[in-house]
């Protein structure tokens, strides 16, 4: 009864109300809305503003890739939801806007054009977008596919041109066009990705306001504008390959006066555009807002300048650098050389920029080829106002690969602490210079090392001006040992504990990783962490993995969780226990003997770890001390959602003694992953 009543409930609501709530949904969901009751069968109907995307038809989840047949199923769907909507008579209102995103394949085009020009001839259509869609990847697509697109879209426009004149806003993909002339056009907006193999003139297309293009084949300049009085926004998307010589922008603009929005976007490539400067001064001279995305991290941002100079009315100034480990994959063969911009900076005393309030700069490091464009930009900008550095913005493909965990864009403004604030402004009206000349992003540093003599004391004072500069995101130390066989390696392995503890309680004030691995913990007894409670509370401030490896077996666990007080960003944690048979019948007398840990249990009641998600022990044993340091881990982590424990981890060539004992080969690995309650 209460399920009908809440059902009566939402079915009292007025007609605009339930249209807002169908207005969020796709249009497939709101057609089986119809089915509901008799209260809902004409909502669908009464919707203002309609989006037909042949998308929402294809099948769930999505196939991939996306192959003809599925197209062309998927238009059959989507022409029958057209005709469901556009051939009923709609008495209440008129469709204000219809969104038709499609593929013309299989001449649907002579399907859709007619419903929709009939409807716009009614009177029951007043506006609409269409999206030709196509799903062939770049490198797959030839001059002929192009060819057969462009004379699909010309087709449907021809034969209906009531469509075309109604257009509000149009989106072409994988489209050769060369020229626009529609003088009676409505287009507002223009989008085209991966068109064009020659150059596209926009001859006249009197009512557009904005135009994104994003990729054009043409080795030279990609288009030109003749009658374009309402072009505002103009964004040009493209990473230039070996084949793109470059072009004048002045050229390509010279139709344009009214721009007051550019962004100029080169995907981490080299520049396609050639030098220039005050020649871009008619066509800037409103220019508002300039954004100049994806600029190469080891490229001089001082060449942007030139753009500077040309646009005496920019308001807000907008750099992006591309520093992307995902960059890996990139095709030096397709691509060719970085090359550094050849563009000489302009006379500073030739121009002011008197208006210019805002400056941003995303990817932002305090390296000296950004703090020396930034003071550039103050000394020509007296009236700004805000300067905005972001650290990171979010790239989900770098994400994918584990270079640095998943955080939202909010998360990235740098500097975050007054500290950083301090120091960047410092940098800034000092006009110091950083002694590192490191232009690169380092994602990853695996270090493996002795520590012997002071070497600690120059490596040391390196690493940390890396991380404090955010050139160096995760750090992974790995102290080298051979097997003690004489008094030196003894002397060794005593100076690499004292180093080792004074490194990385005092020096390091910003980790994202720490792994010590091979023993230097708890194996011996030289790691003296326990004096040091404050010291690592700088230290793992921001660390976010901690890797505990070679723990002997017969040791308590409980001391680690010192570690884990003084970590509250952490998200996983790792433990590793040393226990190896292969070694029970090994000399020892070079080693000194292994002291049970002393460290004293922090209280569980001063804080906790609520960012630990997961846990996981190698060469788990369901022994007292590691359950209840489990125990101990989840009483202190509430969010904690995985625990892994792995039985062996094959570390050992002695395959033998592990097959003997029954238990997992070095060559093997057996997970169990363990529910939270199973460990209550």
């Amino acid at each position: 009864m209460e399920k009908m009543d809440d059902e009566d409930r939402l079915s009292l609501l007025p007609d605009d109300i339930l249209l807002i709530i169908l207005g969020k949904v796709d249009i497939t969901s709101a057609m089986k809305t119809s089915v509901l009751s008799t209260r809902w069968k004409h909502l669908p109907w009464l919707l203002p503003e309609l989006t037909i995307d042949v998308k929402d038809f294809l099948p769930v989840p999505h196939p991939n890739p996306i192959e003809v047949e599925h197209m062309d199923e998927a238009m059959a769907s989507q022409t029958k939801a057209i005709r469901s909507f556009l051939s009923i008579p709609r008495k209440e209102s008129a469709i204000d806007r219809l969104q038709l995103k499609l593929y013309l394949i299989n001449n649907y085009s002579c399907v859709v054009g007619p419903l929709v020009s009939q409807a716009i001839d009614n009177g029951i259509l007043k506006d609409m977008d269409i999206a030709i869609l196509d799903e062939m990847e770049i490198t797959d697509c030839t001059d002929k596919h192009m060819l057969q697109q462009a004379s699909a879209v010309n087709n449907l426009f021809s034969a209906y041109p009531s469509v075309l004149t109604h257009l509000t806003r149009l989106s072409l993909y994988n489209n050769a066009i060369w020229k626009i002339d529609a003088p009676n056009s409505n287009i507002t907006v223009l989008e085209l990705s991966v068109c064009c193999f020659g150059k596209l003139e926009v001859l006249c297309l009197p009512k557009l306001e904005r135009l994104n293009w994003d990729t054009w084949l043409c080795p030279y300049a990609p288009l030109s504008f003749d009658v374009v009085p309402n072009l505002q926004e103009l964004s040009l998307i493209c990473a230039a390959t070996n084949k793109h010589e470059g072009f004048v922008l002045s050229e390509v603009l010279s139709g344009t006066t009214n721009i007051h929005t550019l962004t100029l976007d080169f995907q981490g490539e080299k520049l396609w555009m050639k030098p220039e400067g005050k020649q871009l001064f008619r066509a800037f001279s409103n220019l508002r807002k300039l954004s100049i995305h994806s600029i190469f991290s080891e490229f001089d941002l001082l060449w942007t300048t030139n753009l500077l100079e040309a646009a005496p009315s920019l308001e807000m100034f907008d750099i992006e650098i591309w520093e992307h480990a995902c960059d890996d994959d990139r095709e030096p063969k397709i691509f060719g050389e970085r090359a550094n911009p050849a563009w000489k900076a302009p006379d500073v005393t030739s121009f002011r920029n008197s208006l210019l309030k805002e400056l941003q700069i995303v990817a932002f490091r305090p390296l000296k080829q950004q703090l020396e464009f930034i003071r550039f930009v103050m000394q020509q900008a007296p009236n700004l106002g805000t300067i905005i550095l972001k650290y990171d913005d979010p790239c989900e493909y770098c994400e994918a690969l584990g270079i640095f965990p998943p955080r939202s864009s909010t998360e990235c403004v740098f500097p975050k602490s007054k500290d950083e604030q301090d120091r960047v402004i410092n940098l800034l009206k000092d006009g110091y210079l950083l002694s590192m000349n490191v232009l690169a992003v380092i994602y990853k540093l695996e270090l493996k090392l002795y520590l012997i003599t002071d070497y600690s004391s120059v490596i040391g004072p390196v690493v940390t001006e890396a991380i404090d500069i955010g050139i160096l995101k995760d750090l992974s130390l790995d102290i080298l040992e051979e097997k003690p066989n004489s008094r030196w390696l003894i002397a060794l392995r005593n100076i690499c504990y004292a180093k080792l503890q004074s490194w990385i309680t005092s020096s390091v004030p910003i980790l994202g990783c720490l792994i010590v691995s091979q023993g230097y913990i708890s194996k011996e007894k030289r790691f003296g962490c326990y004096r040091k409670e404050k010291k690592l509370c700088i230290a793992f401030n921001k660390l976010r993995k901690l890797s505990l490896d070679g723990i002997f077996s017969q040791f308590d666990l409980l001391w680690t969780t010192f570690l884990l007080e003084a970590a509250p960003s952490l998200e996983i944690f790792d433990v590793e226990i040393w226990e190896l048979p292969c070694q029970d019948g090994e000399d020892r007398s070079t080693f000194e003997e292994r002291i049970y840990p002393s460290w004293k249990v922090p209280d569980f009641s001063n804080s906790n770890n609520s960012l630990l998600k997961e846990l996981q022990i190698v060469a788990f044993r369901p022994v007292k001390q590691q359950l209840e340091f489990i125990r101990a881990v989840m009483q202190r982590a509430p969010n904690l959602c995985e625990i892994i424990l792995r039985y062996d981890d094959p570390l050992c060539g002695n395959n033998a003694i592990f097959n003997s004992r029954n238990a997992c080969s070095c060559g093997q690995q057996r997970l169990l992953s363990v529910g939270l309650g199973s460990l209550g």
